[in-house]
């Protein structure tokens, strides 16, 4: 039995049915349209950029890119692809923040589309419809709009493929197969889980037609991608596994900074995955999943679901990985056709309308309860789908701002970041609020969770040759610190910005125009 065969979405009605079914999809498809781009654009325009490394740190990483352009290969603990292609722009256009979110935003929309094509190639055009404004009122969707994050594209991409492959599967076209297979050669290019779509793909899809050639039109173009990647740092004397035991290493340096067990990572979760999709999208997916067992064991969105599950639970359980939304998003986006499913299966027992209505009504309500207690920390407008940018962090780009009218950029300002549940503020979002580039102006920023001497009160060399040190004193690393930072110049004098920025004046010439950069007014 096909999926579009399944008694929610049966094909054995009659033609008015039918043809209701056709209206209803179109209009949730409309309404999805209609809804994402709004949200989207309004996340765009009004969502803050973030303190997190990842958004705002990729869009510096372009900046630097596109100013001295060097090839840097294709593979890294972050792979740079996403950079290269940011930074041609900015060489066109000088508007770095404008063009990221103009990236994010188009994709972004464009995944809706993709998704709805995808869904109801294997399920009926409902189901499409449906699960198409599922994704279009994702709040963590939403939001990854507002900044640059690899995600958006990454997505785009797998679900492309997805499509694709579905569609060569059915047609038999060598260019589909081939256009799915560059999808997924992409996605190894964004984001290291490529690596483990892809091999899963082609198994299916090899399964699915019993024909090598077939499968080898498809999957020629990621192997050779992998293989690439696996294969160029062996050119610089590294291994392409090192990038997985960085960033093993720093999730295991971040738990520790912040305090988090295995028990507690799990809790994340929940919680994470309770605010978005919600237990109302999450739950009847994983039921009708079950369900519909015997159909879902040939279709490619539950594969992709069991592996993502998999695979970021081990992450979790042997390795101490913490989840974090759009990592999960990655995942539980797979089971949006399944909710759709078991919402429409709600639907013919009751009135369509009315149960419709309440579902999605309570998945708002929640997620936007989630983002104002859980992501924006219970500040004005919290409850949107954006990030609402800190007090610290205003506070702080108004004070490089100042520093940069009053020509004091030769100052070298280090700023030490937490682990990222406690990241309020962050000297790579003032650069980029005060178009300033970060190592021409002596600006720079110490991680806590990769340079973990720190935790010893052990100076890395930026902080020991700052001129100005810029920390969260509410953070447990402080004191040994400060301590450190006092053996090494007993002079150094402190002042506050704002109740979570102290500001560590080292230098000698820090603190003679400290009546000037420490409050200014």
């Amino acid at each position: 039995m096909a999926l579009t065969d399944l008694p929610s979405v049966s094909c054995a009605c009659s033609f008015e049915e039918q043809d209701e079914r056709l209206r209803l999809g179109a209009k949730f498809f409309a309404a999805a349209v209609l809804c994402g781009t709004a949200l989207r654009l309004f996340a765009a325009i009004f969502g803050d950029v973030g303190v997190y490394a990842d958004g705002a740190s990729r869009i510096e990483l372009a900046i630097g890119w596109a100013d001295k352009p060097s090839w840097q290969g294709l593979s890294g603990v972050w792979p740079p692809l996403h950079w290269y292609f940011l930074g041609v722009l900015i060489d066109t256009w000088n508007h770095p923040i404008v063009l990221a979110k103009a990236i994010t935003l188009a994709l972004s929309v464009a995944t809706i589309l993709v998704f709805r094509n995808a869904v109801r190639h294997s399920f009926a055009n409902v189901i499409g419809g449906l699960a198409a404004l599922l994704l279009a009122v994702s709040w963590s969707h939403i939001w990854l709009t507002s900044s640059y994050w690899v995600e958006i594209p990454y997505l785009f991409f797998v679900i492309l493929g997805v499509g694709q492959t579905q569609k060569a599967l059915s047609s038999r076209s060598a260019s589909r197969g081939q256009l799915a297979g560059l999808c997924f050669a992409l996605a190894i290019l964004l984001r290291h889980e490529g690596f483990i779509v892809m091999p899963v793909v082609v198994l299916w899809y090899a399964l699915r037609t019993r024909d090598w050639r077939r499968t080898l039109l498809l999957a020629w173009i990621p192997v050779l991608i992998a293989a690439c990647c696996v294969i160029e740092p062996l050119f610089k004397g590294h291994s392409f596994f090192e990038y997985f035991d960085a960033v093993a290493q720093m999730k295991v340096a971040e738990n520790l900074v912040q305090g988090l067990s295995v028990k507690d990572c799990l809790r994340q979760w929940c919680l994470m995955l309770g605010t978005s999709p919600t237990a109302f999208v999450l739950a009847p997916g994983i039921v009708a999943l079950y369900r519909y067992h015997v159909q879902a064991r040939q279709d490619l969105f539950a594969w992709l679901f069991a592996l993502h599950f998999l695979f970021y639970m081990t992450l979790t359980i042997f390795f101490g990985w913490r989840p974090q939304m759009r990592y999960l998003l990655l995942f539980s986006v797979n089971i949006l056709p399944y909710a759709s499913l078991w919402w429409m299966d709600a639907a013919q027992r009751f009135t369509t309308r009315y149960v419709l209505t309440a579902l999605l009504s309570l998945t708002l309500v929640v997620q936007a309860a989630g983002w104002w207690i859980g992501r924006n920390n219970m500040l004005a407008y919290g409850w949107l789908p954006v990030q609402v940018i800190t007090s610290s962090q205003r506070e702080l780009d108004d004070w490089i701002a100042f520093l940069k009218r009053q020509g004091m950029s030769g100052l070298r300002i280090v700023s030490i970041a937490p682990a990222a549940l406690d990241q309020r503020w962050s000297v790579v979002h003032s650069a980029l609020a005060n178009d300033v580039h970060i190592s021409p102006a002596g600006l720079d920023e110490v991680h806590a969770y990769v340079d973990r001497e720190l935790l010893a009160g052990v100076l890395p060399p930026q902080v020991a040759q700052a001129d100005i040190v810029l920390v969260d004193p509410r953070m447990s690393f402080y004191p040994k610190l400060m301590e450190a930072i006092l053996r090494l110049n007993p002079e150094t004098t402190t002042d506050l910005i704002h109740p979570d920025i102290k500001v560590l004046l080292v230098s000698e010439r820090a603190r003679s125009v400290a009546g000037q950069i420490a409050r200014h007014g």
